[in-house]
């Protein structure tokens, strides 16, 4: 079974739980505010703990070397993606914001999970930190407009930013969990692909489905997402001088996955143009559902 396979089988979980949030919400279990209340709990509670967890590996110079080669092709494939969008979205911050930040942490690391298992999510940690860091600082001055998150006052307390400073300080110190603590923070981080999908499907329900479908920017914006930034990222990797097959691939599979839900939750808090975002989040996981096998079938043949 190809790796495209069995992709499309746990893009279809996903897709499961994204209907049980819609049917969740339809039966008025949740509310608007109800939904804003969950997505500051995977702010301030489940990203932080996944940022941290994901430190939690042994020191070695083996270890070292992987993650300072995850780094530079994290950052050269973030940059890419923030790029495009911005050459493609100069002006539609809700758009650019969307195409530039894939959904890492809520669709890439439980594929590779459940594909090749949980000590391989080490690969993308470095992609997953810079991309949630990046959400919370750099996106919402995008959104909002106003630098103030930038400020370095600002960023020492934002909460994902303190995450990955007290993971470094676990890699670098060894700091070892006691059990009671490691079973904890992994049924906490456990929730956050369940919790995500329902807030999508919560999300399309309490909006104007029909109008959600008519925005083109949904489509367009899942294009950029889903088909153009990884195809750009594949043909670079292609000629890259570093970084092994297997490093490179599940790279790819974290870009090249649906808009990160956390559009959704910013624009939701900042009171921006929530209901794009949603469209564009909710659109593209749907869609993810048939481009990601297939971009990842593609790329297995190209590298």
């Amino acid at each position: 079974m190809t790796v495209g396979t069995l992709l499309l089988r746990q893009i279809s979980i996903m897709a499961i739980l994204v209907v049980i949030g819609y049917i969740i919400s339809w039966k008025g279990l949740v509310t608007y505010q109800g939904s804003k209340d969950i997505g500051k709990i995977i702010q301030f509670i489940v990203l932080p703990l996944i940022v941290i967890r994901n430190f939690n590996v042994a020191r070695t110079p083996e270890m070292n070397h992987l993650l300072l080669e995850s780094l530079l092709i994290a950052i050269i494939t973030i940059s890419v993606s923030i790029l495009i969008a911005r050459l493609v979205y100069p002006k539609d911050q809700v758009s650019q914001f969307s195409s530039a930040f894939c959904n890492t942490g809520g669709l890439a690391v439980p594929l590779i999970s459940a594909l090749f298992g949980n000590d391989q999510i080490i690969y993308i940690t470095m992609l997953l930190v810079l991309v949630i860091v990046l959400q919370w600082t750099y996106g919402i001055v995008l959104m909002t407009g106003d630098t103030k998150a930038m400020q370095p006052k600002e960023i020492i307390k934002n909460p994902i930013v303190i995450a990955m400073v007290i993971g470094i300080l676990v890699y670098f110190i060894q700091i070892k969990f006691p059990p009671l603590m490691e079973e904890t923070i992994s049924h906490i981080t456990a929730l956050n692909t369940p919790v995500g999908m329902f807030l999508c499907g919560i999300y399309l329900q309490q909006n104007d489905l029909l109008k959600v479908l008519k925005d083109k920017s949904v489509y367009t914006v899942s294009f950029v997402r889903l088909v153009l930034i990884p195809l750009v990222v594949i043909l670079l990797f292609k000629f890259l001088p570093f970084g092994s097959y297997t490093l490179k691939m599940y790279h790819i599979i974290a870009i090249s996955v649906a808009v990160g839900g956390n559009v959704a939750y910013i624009a939701q808090i900042y009171e921006k143009d929530y209901g794009k975002a949603v469209g564009q989040y909710c659109i593209s996981t749907i869609l993810c559902l048939i481009t990601l096998p297939l971009i990842v079938t593609l790329a297995e043949h190209i590298l």
